[in-house]
């Protein structure tokens, strides 16, 4: 979990067709990156994806909605075991 964003979680819930979790967190858009955020919603779906097989997608949002990172099952090898 190093260098992510999952101590600033504020929520989450999910969206879609019910295989993609929205996270937000608590820091605004100035002061993340979409990398940061592409790599905390990396982590989550490594530390749930075996466990939950039909989540394909997690989006981590910012505080104030404008700016988000994204990771796909296929792309997280620990997801897939």
């Amino acid at each position: 979990m190093e260098n992510s964003l999952v101590p600033y979680i504020s929520s989450f819930g999910v969206v879609g067709a019910g295989d993609t979790v929205k996270v937000t967190v608590q820091e605004p858009r100035d002061r993340v990156t979409k990398k940061e955020l592409a790599h905390t919603a990396f982590v989550i779906l490594s530390l749930t994806g075996a466990q939950i097989k039909d989540l394909n997608r997690v989006e981590v949002w910012t505080a104030d909605g404008e700016l988000y990172g994204v990771s796909n099952r296929q792309d997280v090898p620990l997801a897939n075991r």
